[in-house]
């Protein structure tokens, strides 16, 4: 048997908690869920204002929830100095909105509401539910202040704090127990003075004394319900939680459904792409393009998961002479470490950044007063790259740590990556530079007088882990056309630590 809505009401109220409003003294059976959820709204200028300037007075999430003014009796204004209430402004406006329930007519008071302080006037209107609450009220649902005209208003303004019988004259009589449901308030402040601190009606809380649920089955669209066809069945488009099924749409109340097919959908299954509805089922599309562009996985779709790289040890390049031998380990491809031999040694700074964020890592390294040749149009026309390779660790156990390179000639960001520098000198500037290197100078110069700069940034230096450089460390700058290459060692540092290296030599 079908029990009457108001039946259902009351059960459903009889099972929550009940509170007291300690502010109108109505009886609320639902306890704080009877209480407003959401704000929808908040112009404290609505009607040019001015508005509060008190600051625990213009949050209106304070309006939410059951009461919880606290009285401030030794602060300036007395008792009405406090927390817990939101101040309208002058003219302004707040709505707020019931997301677990509706409010409803019965019999008695039906809504409350908490103004707290000075008993000052506000208006009030309420929302229907849905269009067909909107149809029964017909003429009686009037917007008294425009353009606000999904609210249905009581005719007269209220002072101070409220209780409302939506059956009485002046709001919407005549309609039988539960048939009217509302789903948020609209305050506006109606004084006609400007002054003070806490200007409008100051609100608490807002209460539904008669509430109800949102009903799946009685055609009407609610709360987080799609879809009313009027019953619970599933299978004809709105389920039975009144939710639009995958590959329908519905529309109206009653909701009227019908097959969306071609229209996007989602099958679940995360291996295929594009999936479409054909007869209200969603059929998966082509399966996902999984390619990682690295050469030490394997990629593959695997059914219920998805793309899956898994990491191999297939023979690679990792494109540095620092290294030989590469091989894909753990996902990246390396080998063991080459120092080049015969190189031109001299002093030197190097410092190093490794930092939490890998956009910030950083290196720098000094080489100078040496002696190097380089060769005029070498870096600007030539073919090939320099190689910079940083080392660290004992003998016999040496780590390749850095690993960047410059490539000669060519475009950066649309300009010559390289450029004279001096008589005697060539620079390099790549600001987005993929491999590290990001500033390059090569002065060529007789016994101490050459000089050559290395800078690198980002993600590109590839400092993962901790610094923690051990041992001598070796930094090399090697042409990898001419064969020729440039070192400084730092045996001893003067900083080193996880985060940070700095040497001088």
């Amino acid at each position: 048997m079908r029990r009457s809505l108001l039946a259902i009401l009351l059960a459903t109220a009889l099972a929550r908690p009940a509170l007291a409003d300690p502010c109108d003294g109505s009886f609320y059976p639902q306890g704080a869920a009877s209480f407003a959820d959401d704000v929808l709204q908040s112009l404290p200028l609505f009607q040019g204002g001015p508005a509060p300037t008190d600051p625990k007075f213009v949050n209106p999430m304070q309006a939410l929830g059951a009461p919880n003014f606290i009285p401030d009796a030794g602060g300036v204004g007395g008792a009405f100095n406090g927390t817990g209430a939101v101040a309208l402004g002058r003219g302004g406006l707040l709505a707020l909105r019931f997301t677990d329930n509706v409010i409803v007519n019965g019999s008695g008071i039906d809504l409350g509401i908490c103004e707290i302080g000075q008993d000052e006037r506000y208006f009030l209107g309420l929302r229907p539910a849905n269009q067909s609450v909107r149809a029964l009220l017909g003429g009686l649902c009037v917007s008294h202040r425009p353009p606000n005209d999904s609210y249905c208003d009581l005719a007269a303004h209220l002072v101070g704090a409220a209780s409302i019988d939506l059956d009485a004259p002046g709001a919407f009589p005549g309609f039988a127990a539960g048939e009217l449901r509302f789903d948020a308030v609209q305050l506006i402040d109606a004084q006609d003075f400007n002054s003070g601190d806490k200007i409008g009606a100051d609100i608490d809380a807002v209460g539904a004394v008669h509430s109800g649920g949102y009903l799946c089955g009685d055609e009407r669209i609610e709360g987080t319900e799609t879809c009313d066809d009027g019953d619970t069945d599933g299978g004809d488009g709105c389920d039975a939680t009144c939710q639009v099924e995958t590959c329908w749409a519905c529309v109206g109340e009653p909701s009227l459904c019908s097959e969306a097919d071609g229209a996007a959908c989602d099958d679940g299954e995360p291996c295929t792409a594009n999936d479409t509805c054909q007869a209200t089922l969603c059929v998966g599309g082509p399966p996902p393009d999984c390619f990682d562009d690295n050469v030490c996985t394997d990629d593959a779709c695997a059914p219920g998961m998805g793309c899956v790289n898994t990491p191999n040890t297939q023979p690679c390049d990792d494109d540095s002479s620092c290294s030989s031998g590469d091989v894909c380990d753990g996902g990246v491809c390396g080998g063991a470490p080459v120092e080049a031999v015969g190189c031109a040694p001299q002093g030197g700074k190097l410092r190093i950044v490794n930092r939490d964020d890998d956009a910030g890592d950083s290196l720098v390294w000094v080489w100078a007063k040496g002696a190097a040749e380089f060769a005029a149009g070498d870096p600007i026309g030539g073919s090939g790259r320099y190689e910079l390779c940083v080392f660290d660790g004992p003998p016999g156990n040496r780590r390749l740590r850095v690993a960047s390179h410059a490539a000669k000639g060519g475009l950066c960001n649309d300009r010559q990556c390289w450029k004279p520098k001096g008589a005697t000198g060539y620079r390099y500037k790549h600001f987005n530079a993929p491999t590290g290197v990001r500033q390059l100078l090569l002065k060529s110069g007789a016994p101490g007088k050459a000089k050559i700069v290395a800078k690198g940034r980002g993600e590109s230096l590839d400092l993962s882990g901790d610094l923690d450089l051990i041992g001598t460390v070796r930094v090399q700058l090697q042409d990898s056309a001419g064969g020729t290459c440039w070192e400084a060692s730092f045996p001893t540092p003067l900083v080193s630590d996880e985060r940070r290296y700095k040497a001088k030599q």
